[in-house]
């Protein structure tokens, strides 16, 4: 959701993610033995931890060679470093 810009949407991929979803749950009603509060839970966590891990690209400038230079700037960044995150290209 946060790249929808750079990657052109993911509206596709939302939707085969939705339906994982539903279908674990509903498997997970359906079969004994299976306890939906850890699906619950492991879609929580999973939710969470890719919000703070994972990648917040921002445009930063154009590179001498015509190539955009992009910055890193995910949560986890501000709360156990304080240099400025590094570049990529």
């Amino acid at each position: 959701m946060r790249h929808r810009h750079l990657v052109g949407g993911g509206t596709q991929d939302l939707q085969h993610i939705a339906h994982v979803i539903v279908l674990n749950m509903v498997v997970g009603l359906l079969s004994r033995g299976i306890d939906n509060w850890g699906h619950l839970g492991g879609l929580l966590g999973g939710a969470a931890a890719s919000w703070f891990l994972g990648p917040v690209w921002r445009y930063e400038s154009m590179s001498v060679d015509g190539r955009r230079v992009f910055s890193d700037r995910a949560p986890v960044f501000y709360f156990f470093n304080s240099r400025r995150p590094q570049h990529f290209s």
